[in-house]
């Protein structure tokens, strides 16, 4: 039996890894450019998603074929220019292969349409930044996947950030380049790769709320994910020494909902990732006054009582 992630079972999985590979790799071409650097990036991410995920095996041959693939480019004197024609003709295979996978995991008894996309999403983004450079090409293909799946995205209460920067885009190029930045930032912060990563965080500070000094005392605050400074009730112990009212799940009562520093890439489709997007969405729905903070943010701005 494949040792998988207790968590999540593993056609799950299994999914989430093709479609997140399928995204990723689409992102490298968007621009007509291949490079190393990204394949070293694919390379790293088959491994880590391999060994981290999967605890060393995965059961769709495949995955393994992939990897291969990346050791072999990886190996090899190739040009830039024949990476690119070798990479289009991998990605081609892999998309035609990894389809009928898909169809017979039944992807859709899994992940409804709208997570679907959030894990295309999340891939593109890891995919635009794997070599550190973002170009108009690479910003063109982001905005327009952006726009073929604003049906399923524009209201999520996490993707619905993306929305809000596009629509500010005009016919003043620099007004543009301003906004822009602030497009690369979100595409940073999706895409589960930032350096906030060595802590965990699979989401950037561009998702999260801006507090200054943070005053606990009669405050209502709920923890979710995994935590860099402990149990979740040492967490706890320390949030009720500043004063503050700790409760086990999301409410229109709760003042601070502060995340993990260690929280997965998985976060979207774990409890804490419900929690998140149930706090968003009273935020934007409601005008609810709930902050939503790392764990990082708790430290640097709470008030020692």
């Amino acid at each position: 039996m494949s040792k998988l992630n207790p968590h999540l079972d593993s056609s799950r999985l299994a999914i989430r890894t093709l479609l997140s590979i399928n995204a990723i790799t689409g992102a490298f071409l968007c621009d007509d450019i291949v490079t190393k650097d990204e394949i070293i990036f694919l390379n790293t991410w088959l491994l880590n998603t391999r060994d981290n995920v999967f605890y060393g095996r995965f059961k769709e041959p495949l995955f393994d074929e992939f990897l291969t693939e990346t050791y072999n480019i990886l190996d090899s004197d190739i040009s830039d220019e024949q990476l690119h024609s070798k990479f289009t003709s991998i990605y081609c295979d892999f998309y035609n292969k990894g389809a009928d996978v898909l169809d017979k995991l039944e992807v859709y008894k899994y992940f409804d349409y709208r997570e679907s996309c959030i894990i295309a999403l999340q891939g593109l983004c890891a995919g635009i930044v794997a070599d550190g450079e973002l170009n108009q090409k690479e910003f063109d293909y982001v905005i327009e996947t952006l726009e073929e799946l604003e049906d399923a995205l524009l209201l999520d209460p996490i993707c619905s950030r993306f929305y809000m920067v596009i629509s500010e885009l005009t016919d003043d190029e620099k007004e543009n380049k301003k906004i822009l930045k602030k497009l690369e930032k979100l595409i940073i912060d999706f895409s589960g790769i930032t350096d906030d990563l060595c802590d965990g965080n699979s989401l950037g500070e561009e998702f999260f709320d801006k507090v200054g000094a943070i005053d606990f005392t009669n405050k209502v605050v709920c923890f979710t994910g995994k935590f860099q400074y402990g149990s979740r009730k040492k967490c706890s112990e320390l949030a009720k020494q500043q004063g503050a009212r700790v409760v086990d799940d999301w409410s229109f009562k709760v003042d601070f909902m502060i995340i993990g520093n260690l929280s997965s890439n998985q976060w979207m489709y774990q409890n804490y990732g419900r929690k998140i997007e149930w706090a968003k969405e009273a935020q934007q729905k409601r005008g609810h006054h709930v902050k939503i903070i790392t764990e990082g943010q708790w430290f640097n701005s709470s008030i020692i009582n």
